[in-house]
């Protein structure tokens, strides 16, 4: 229930319905607001160094930033009623500097869920006297003279609503807002705010701060955010605010919490709009990987819900209708952050360092690829820009440094984030011809974006390689050798080990010399009968496969053949995989694990296990019949058990979908049910992993689909695959290859190589799901590995 309180100039009021509708920002004023939105922690409120000040609020105006998020804020960062003082009237002269270039802007301080630490028995709040404005506001003697009491702010000890009753880790205590103290304290900072042209207010973890309340409908959250309203409406008696006015600027204030709930009281939303942690789930490059960057970068993607846990999966998982901001967040990092697992978010769970510790290029395109991401999949979302913010830094013995981030540190961030706001990227499609590539062959990839092809003048093989260091960044060409004698199916063994099938039929390979530094030719002296589909034997999770000497292919006369190579006598030796026929289609041989090899045969699923000296028979009982093409395997929940047995065949069938069925080689147990489609009707080849839970293929029409097993309406609602594209890609003509940062090579018109860097993006339309039957094992979702791409494009 609302209690009665006193008003300005004394008058009473009972009915607070009409005050929750008032006092608020109009949704399009707001809007405007959030799509220029940047984090500047403290350049309001905190004391620093005042040409540095100066500096930030010139380049937040260059930016023309709209949104000011954290500007000020309170984390027992003032010591008494002095120092308070001497804070609100900081942020005020700060905030009018930004509101002399534009009005318009929206200035954020923040009302954060601390009081004090755990286990402390006093706060800096304590020293802080209660204005007589605040006593009168809620019905105490103005003429009071006391100081906030920490101990009635906090829960009471042995509460069992306490949330860090049942949360170990919490480092800190929280205001209870069912108490009066607390709300007589969250008002107090709230209204000091407003006075110092404050216009937004983040209200930190709410639902900390309101765990009891929200027993009783909110009741004592509605009457706090009732009266933060009014008072930005009509200010308090006994106030003399520093700006001179009556209340807020424009008599409203945008409240908004962490939370990707909604919080509703009488049915009615408390809150203007909710903040979230990015929270991006997918790493791909490792640190020491340089690839389309002059230095090693942690690459992350965003992405839908997998249904592996829909709580990190925020961006298709938050309640609607409603505005949101994804902001990157600070907290304390862990010390495995440098080598961090696939089983974490971006930098040891801190967003902003982990935004911090990447190299500045990176951090510009990441902006450009977050910033599209949700223009295309969330028009309610949107990105708040990191600005200024204290990163967490924690080495091996648990010693943490702040440093902190700054926007304005490099030029390219700043501009870019500019670029950005001013629309230059909404049609950008990240997608071009790799110069000089043509090749009648496939395109095979080595590591940080290394491409190769069979140049279809010389039949040579040439490579590409990005330099990221030269002056003017750019593709280098360069020769792997002078032999002419390539005719197509490039495929690494590892790095710096490159076999392909020569014009003669035969197996021939590169491997490059460190020491001469050039690639020195070798064959391996098989028979003439090389038809094609060059497989390596090889085992392992997908993301960290490894091959072995073994080379599976398809004869000319259509046998399931290799080469195996000896140690005993360093020479290739040939054998036959029993006599079975494999279909001259492409992707018509897969190698799931050491000795075991499956192929496409007559339309069929044929599968052989080696035993002894012989290769045994294990195919499905139903080879299905519907079998046309790029047979692959997918190591199921990779990540949880990365020597696990059981896993799925996936391939394109004759009626364009994509068909798949499930195996376990050690107990050479197939899928019960048999065989499924997902029913995407519009494959024509070329299917890839991008990750244990998605899959990229070529379409009929030339574009690039994908499907992603996920969650399209929520946690509650039934799994199922999503069937998404990527935009603007309309050439794809065959060859699709991904590259370890999820970035993708094809060969399009002319037998041109073209490249489709990993901001690639794709559209998720709303709530469309693909196939029926669950697939529980396939919603893992792997690592993987982002890059750079250069600037130009066509």
């Amino acid at each position: 229930m609302i209690s009665t309180f006193c008003l300005l100039g004394g008058a009473v009021a009972t009915a607070q319905a009409q005050a929750s509708l008032q006092g608020r920002p109009a949704q399009t004023t707001l809007r405007a607001s959030l799509q220029r939105a940047i984090t500047m922690a403290g350049v309001c409120g905190n004391a620093y160094d005042e040409a540095q000040r100066t500096r930030d609020i010139q380049d937040l105006d260059s930016v023309q930033a709209r949104f000011i998020g954290r500007a000020t804020g309170w984390w027992n960062t003032t010591y008494d009623t002095q120092e308070d003082s001497i804070h609100f009237a900081r942020t005020y002269r700060n905030t009018h500097r930004i509101h002399t270039t534009d009005s318009l802007v929206i200035v954020q301080g923040a009302v954060f869920e601390f009081i004090r630490d755990r286990g402390a028995t006093t706060s800096n709040a304590d020293r802080i006297r209660i204005p007589g404005w605040v006593l009168r506001a809620w019905g105490e003697k103005a003429d009071t003279v006391r100081y906030f009491v920490s101990a009635n702010i906090a829960y009471a000890p042995g509460d069992t609503l306490d949330p860090i009753v049942h949360d170990k880790a919490q480092p800190f205590e929280v205001p209870d807002v069912t108490r009066l103290e607390a709300r007589m304290w969250l008002y107090y900072r709230a209204c000091s705010y407003l006075a110092a042209d404050i216009e937004a207010l983040h209200m930190g973890q709410m639902r900390l701060i309101a765990n009891k309340d929200r027993y009783n409908d909110y009741a004592a959250t509605r009457e706090l955010f009732d009266r933060i309203r009014h008072f930005a409406q009509f200010g308090a008696p006994g106030f003399a605010q520093p700006n001179g006015r009556q209340g807020a600027r424009r008599q409203w204030v945008a409240l908004d919490c962490h939370s990707k709930r909604l919080l509703k009281s009488r049915g009615q939303d408390l809150f203007d709009f909710y903040s979230m942690p990015i929270s991006a789930m997918k790493l791909y490059t490792n640190a020491n990987t340089k690839s389309f960057y002059a230095s090693g970068v942690y690459g992350t993607e965003l992405l839908v819900n997998t249904c592996q846990n829909p709580n990190l999966n925020i961006f298709q998982d938050h309640e609607g209708p409603g505005l949101f901001l994804v902001e990157f967040d600070n907290s304390r990092s862990l010390s495995i952050a440098p080598n961090i697992g696939v089983e974490h978010t971006m930098w040891g769970w801190d967003e902003i360092s982990w935004f911090g510790q990447q190299p500045a290029a990176y951090r510009a395109d990441w902006l450009r690829y977050a910033h599209n991401w949700l223009a295309c999949n969330d028009t309610n979302v949107f990105l708040q820009m990191p600005g200024q913010r204290e990163q967490s830094i924690v080495d091996r013995n648990n010693r943490e440094v702040k440093p902190l981030y700054r926007f304005n540190d490099t030029q390219l961030e700043k501009r870019r984030i500019r670029e950005i706001w001013d629309g230059m990227y909404d049609n950008w499609v990240p997608a071009y011809a790799v110069p000089g590539a043509a090749t009648a062959s496939n395109v095979a990839i080595e590591t940080d974006g290394v491409v190769y092809w069979v140049d279809s003048t010389s039949h040579t093989i040439v490579g590409a390689r990005w330099d990221a260091a030269a002056p003017v960044p750019a593709w280098v060409r360069f020769s792997v050798g002078e032999v002419p004698n390539a005719a197509g199916d490039l495929r690494f063994e590892f790095a710096g080990s490159l076999f392909y099938r020569t014009l003669d039929h035969r197996i021939d390979y590169y491997k490059y010399e460190a020491d001469t530094r050039r690639w020195v030719h070798y064959a391996t002296n098989g028979p003439a009968d090389v038809g094609g589909n060059l497989t390596f034997e090889g085992s392992g999770p997908f993301l960290n496969r490894r091959n072995y000497p073994t080379i599976f292919y398809r004869s000319l006369k259509g046998r399931l053949e290799c080469l195996r190579y000896a140690d005993s006598t360093a020479t290739w030796t040939h054998e036959a995989v029993r006599h079975v026929r494999v279909d001259n289609t492409p992707g018509a041989i897969v190698c799931p694990t050491v000795g075991l090899v499956a192929c496409i045969s007559g339309g069929n699923l044929k599968a052989f296990q080696r035993n002894g000296s012989r290769w045994q028979n294990v195919s499905p009982p139903n080879g299905k019949g519907d079998v046309r093409s790029d047979l692959i395997w997918s190591k199921a929940a990779e990540d949880g058990a990365p020597d696990g047995s059981i896993g799925r065949f996936y391939y394109c069938s004759f009626t364009n979908d994509i068909g798949t069925t499930r195996y376990d080689y050690a107990s050479g147990k197939w899928d019960d049910e048999g065989f499924s489609t997902v029913g995407v009707r519009n494959a024509a080849g070329d299917i890839i992993l991008k990750d244990a839970a998605e899959l990229l293929y070529r379409t009929t029409d030339k574009h690039i689909g994908s499907i992603l097993w996920g969650c399209p309406q929520g946690p509650a609602r039934r799994q199922g695959w999503l069937q998404t594209e990527y935009v603007g890609v309309q050439n794809c003509y065959r060859g699709l290859v991904r590259q370890r940062d999820n970035s993708l090579f094809y060969i399009g018109p002319q037998n041109t190589v073209r490249y489709l860097t990993w901001e690639g993006l794709k559209c998720i339309p709303p709530a469309t799901t693909l196939g029926r039957r669950p697939l529980p094992e396939d919603a893992a979702a792997g690592p993987s590995q982002p890059a750079r791409q250069p600037d130009k494009v066509e």
